[in-house]
C-alpha cells in the first residue's frame, strides 16, 4: 500500500492531504491556520506611517505651489513657463533650433525685466 503526502504551504496556513495510490481515495486531510503575528501588525503600522508621510509631502508640495501662485506676478509665472517650454522645444526640435532659441531668449529677457521692475517697487 503506497501513499502520497501533499502539502500546501502558505504564509498563514498549512494544508495537507494523504492519498492512497491503489484506491485513489483520501486517507486524511486538513488545514492549520496560524493567527496573525506581530510581524503583520508591525508591517501594517509601517504602511500607515508611509501613507501618512506621503500625504504630508503632497500637502507641503501643494502649499508651495499655492504660495508661488499667490506671491508671484501671473505674467512672470506665464513667462517662466513659456521660457521652459521653448527651451524644451529647442532641444526636441533641433532642425529648427534658431527659432526656438530666439523665442527662449526673448521670453527670458522679458521675464528678467519684469522681475527687476517688481523688485524696485
Amino acid at each position: 500500500m503506497s501513499r502520497i503526502l501533499g502539502l500546501d504551504l502558505g504564509t498563514n496556513s498549512i494544508g495537507w492531504a494523504i492519498i492512497d495510490t491503489n484506491t485513489d481515495k483520501f486517507i486524511d486531510l486538513g488545514v492549520k491556520v496560524f493567527p496573525k503575528s506581530l510581524n503583520n501588525e508591525r508591517q501594517i503600522s509601517r504602511q500607515e506611517r508611509r501613507k501618512e508621510n506621503r500625504l504630508n509631502q503632497r500637502t507641503l508640495s501643494s502649499k508651495r505651489f499655492d504660495f508661488l501662485l499667490t506671491r508671484t506676478n501671473p505674467i512672470v509665472a506665464i513667462l517662466c513657463l513659456g521660457s521652459f517650454l521653448t527651451a524644451l522645444l529647442t532641444l526636441l526640435n533641433f532642425s529648427n533650433w534658431q527659432f526656438w532659441f530666439n523665442s527662449f531668449l526673448t521670453i527670458l529677457l522679458a521675464t528678467l525685466t519684469l522681475l527687476h521692475s517688481d523688485n524696485k517697487k
